[in-house]
């Protein structure tokens, strides 16, 4: 955990350093960019590789679908919420 501390600090110390050269911003995204696919991919192959988890895929992608539909309605239902609540009134104050 303190590596990981270390190498966030370091980071930033870094980047406040380098933060007005444009092309070390640039290099960094595209940086971060592929480093987050190589991520996602090892993490696909290692998915695939555990037995444990091809088997109770179906019952996985069910609870993530249930999941996301859950955190879809209810952002939907509190941003309806707030409209009718806090947004109609600073229309009506104007």
């Amino acid at each position: 955990m303190l590596n990981v501390l270390f190498f966030l600090v370091a980071g930033i110390i870094l980047g406040w350093f380098f933060r007005s050269y444009v092309n070390a911003t640039k290099i960094s995204e595209k940086l971060i960019t592929i480093t987050i696919f190589l991520l996602l991919f090892t993490l696909g192959l290692k998915a695939g590789a555990d037995n444990r988890i091809t088997s109770q895929l179906p019952t996985l992608g069910l609870t993530a679908l249930l999941i996301s539909l859950f955190a879809i309605g209810g952002s939907i239902l509190v941003t309806w919420l707030y409209e009718k609540f806090f947004y109609q009134r600073k229309q009506d104050e104007r």
